[in-house]
């Protein structure tokens, strides 16, 4: 944030100019590595879920994750079937 106000107040950018050039800088970051982050995130999800305790969550809970591994694995294979992967 600091650093977005420093490049404000050095360009005299407008806040409207500000937004634009942060959403470019986003942009710019490579598919590969959006692909490298996506990769460690699931990497870490799978590591967190293998800790997991399932017997000392209750029921209710156990039933909330569950459905919502479901429904992450739903969207993945939906993402899958849409690009003619499998």
């Amino acid at each position: 944030m600091i650093t977005l106000y420093n490049k404000y107040k050095e360009k005299g950018l407008t806040s409207e100019e500000v937004r634009l050039e942060a959403k470019r800088e986003r942009q710019e970051k490579a598919p590969d590595d959006q692909a490298a982050a996506m990769i460690t995130g699931i990497a870490a999800l799978n590591t967190r879920l293998e800790k997991i305790d399932w017997f000392a969550i209750s029921e209710e809970n156990r039933n909330q994750l569950q459905q919502a591994i479901t429904s992450l694995s739903d969207a993945f294979a939906a993402i899958i079937r849409s690009r003619g992967l499998a």
